[in-house]
């Protein structure tokens, strides 16, 4: 499974839709309550913010959009299909992979029925665990039996293409929990699943508890065995790892996604909200009310832009692109961000020589071990 390079022009959308009926203890996204006043006051504001883009827009190819959250089901398909149809006035959106993450308690089949109805024709659930004790822990609002009826629901309404996402280094996580939960979410006839190892961020419940969660939490060569479980488990049950995280049946890899490994322009819409614009990088104001004032006054809704120069760009894309398993090309990535510097060719000479990295026929791979160590790795190249 070869991933294509990006070419110029192509683009990804990504719609930050944050509302949520409770904020997750571990969660530090920005996020808004789930009323139908700030529904309406984002709605109106990303419709302008679309508008303001028109002229990056038009002279894109569109290749995925993504609407992430919070819980972004909670808008409703009239919302999804106006800012679709918003978009279609702009710029081509047909025949691509279009997002929407969906929490199991916050779905009905009419609801999926819609939301297909509208243009979604990918969902990623947001699983995290089958243990409904772990997931108690992480504050989550659903049980296992609401990942079940979901993704029956999800066939119903004519998904084909769902992933899901799955957690490990919880707090008190046994081998035995994690064993359980990889071989229930390998029995669904899914086609995607995301790995996520909990980190405990600024600004969330669960910072305030640290301490004592992190003495619960699976550490060391523990996190490791889980994780090396579901390297294997998932190859045994049919998915091919893509990227160090990443699994998928038949092909069905992220889109989106992986145009952040590769670094693909993307589009970031609403508060918060991140784009990358090649060698900028800029993020939306994470206050809805200020965001909506700017746009309300033709105004970018920009908070802070970060210009990174050539050779930081260049190695942050480097270690960006090793996450993949087919690694990189160096004679396409060099056409892309530029010449490796003699000091970074140093570097690569070094991790090769531990072990983390391999070459072939003009290709740079990580190894088992490297893929282990990325963050390590990454910590080597990028400054």
């Amino acid at each position: 499974m070869l991933i294509p390079t990006p070419t110029n022009g192509d683009l990804s959308l990504y719609f930050h839709l944050p509302f949520c009926t409770k904020k997750c203890d571990y969660c530090h996204f920005f996020v808004l309550p789930n009323k139908k006043m700030y529904k309406d006051q984002l709605l109106h504001s990303l419709l302008l913010e679309i508008n303001l883009r028109r002229p990056q827009l038009e002279d894109s190819n569109i290749c995925s959009i993504y609407f992430g959250g919070g819980t972004p089901a909670l808008v409703g398909p009239e919302y999804i299909e106006r800012l679709l149809k918003e978009l279609s006035s702009i710029v081509s959106i047909e025949n691509i992979e279009i997002t929407l993450e969906l929490n199991p308690e916050n779905q009905s089949l009419e609801l999926l029925q819609g939301y297909r109805k509208a243009g979604i024709n990918r969902l990623s659930l947001g699983v995290q665990s089958f243990d409904n004790d772990l997931l108690k822990k992480l504050s989550r609002t659903h049980t296992a039996k609401d990942v079940d009826l979901a993704i029956n629901h999800s066939f119903e309404a004519g998904f084909e293409n769902i992933s899901i996402d799955l957690m490990y280094d919880l707090p008190t996580q046994t081998v035995a929990d994690w064993q359980n939960t990889l071989e229930r979410a390998i029995s669904y006839p899914i086609e995607h699943l995301s790995l996520y190892n909990l980190s405990i961020e600024k600004e969330t419940v669960f910072y305030k508890h640290r301490e004592k969660i992190t003495e619960q939490m699976p550490q060391g060569e523990l996190s490791l065995t889980l994780f090396e479980m579901a390297c294997n488990l998932l190859k045994e049950g049919g998915f091919t790892p893509y990227e160090i995280s990443a699994f998928c049946r038949k092909g069905a890899y992220s889109r989106h996604n992986t145009g952040y490994w590769l670094q693909r322009p993307h589009l970031g819409f609403g508060p918060s909200a991140f784009s990358l614009f090649p060698p900028n990088r800029f993020q939306n104001v994470k206050n809805l009310k200020k965001y909506s004032e700017l746009l309300k006054e033709d105004q970018l809704p920009t908070d802070f832009t970060e210009t990174l120069c050539k050779e930081a760009f260049l190695r942050e894309s480097f270690a960006l692109n090793l996450r993949l398993y087919q690694g990189l090309s160096l004679p396409e990535f060099t056409n892309r961000f530029g010449s490796l510097s003699s000091e970074l060719k140093e570097t690569l000479k070094r991790l090769e020589k531990i072990g983390w990295i391999t070459k072939k026929d003009q290709r740079i791979f990580l190894t088992e071990s490297g893929r282990l160590y990325h963050d390590s790795v990454a910590s080597e190249l990028v400054y």
